[in-house]
């Protein structure tokens, strides 16, 4: 199925696509109902404020990776950057922007550890994750809004996210994405975990 962009008039191949980035004028075009429409998030999209140029490589602690897009997300106080990057292996990984904090992160394996629902993580929260220590730093309820380049993982158009973030006392980050209620008969709250570190702005490097 083709659309014409309502931006410019590019020629969109957008099968069973809802939300996709124009490539010809970078705009985020919205289908509903067979028709097209600007995302709202264009008014306020300023890429002067981004890290990277999609497609280019970037070093972050010593190791290269190619930007493929990123997720503008939306919440109370303004708007979180997450971008996917790959390795030289074809892994996957999430550098999340909000406003000067840097964190980076990569999926890991479901945590067996009993957590706490998500509203009961609030800022300064200690909590034992599989022998580890960590202090929940800060939460936020973000939802998306647009995206742009090619990302494996694309959350549903204006989908609420559940978002806690977590430090040690190594410097790494954990970042906690609840996934819903408990099933029957159990007390574990589920989530989807990612881990990482907290970065400083000179931890990135892009010839």
């Amino acid at each position: 199925m083709t659309h014409s962009c309502p931006q410019c008039g590019y020629l969109l191949d957008t099968g069973a696509t809802k939300l996709l980035s124009c490539p010809s004028c970078n705009s985020s075009i919205y289908i509903q109902n067979n028709t097209t429409s600007l995302s709202d998030i264009n008014v306020v999209k300023n890429t002067d404020k981004y890290l990277f140029d999609i497609g280019h490589s970037v070093q972050i602690k010593n190791a290269s990776y190619i930007p493929k897009g990123y997720s503008l997300y939306e919440y109370e106080d303004g708007f979180r950057v997450e971008w996917e990057l790959m390795d030289n292996d074809q892994n996957t990984y999430i550098l999340n922007q909000e406003e000067e904090n840097l964190f980076f992160v990569k999926q890991i394996p479901k945590i067996e550890a009993s957590l706490p629902a998500w509203s009961s993580m609030q800022p300064n929260t200690q909590l034992i994750i599989e022998t580890s220590d960590w202090l929940v730093v800060e939460k936020r309820e973000v939802s998306f809004v647009a995206f742009y380049g090619e990302l494996q993982n694309l959350p549903l158009q204006n989908s609420q996210i559940q978002c806690s973030y977590l430090s040690n006392t190594e410097g790494e980050c954990l970042v906690l994405v609840s996934t819903g209620q408990p099933k029957s008969g159990s007390a574990h709250y589920p989530y989807t975990a990612y881990q990482g570190w907290w970065l400083d702005p000179m931890d990135l490097v892009q010839p």
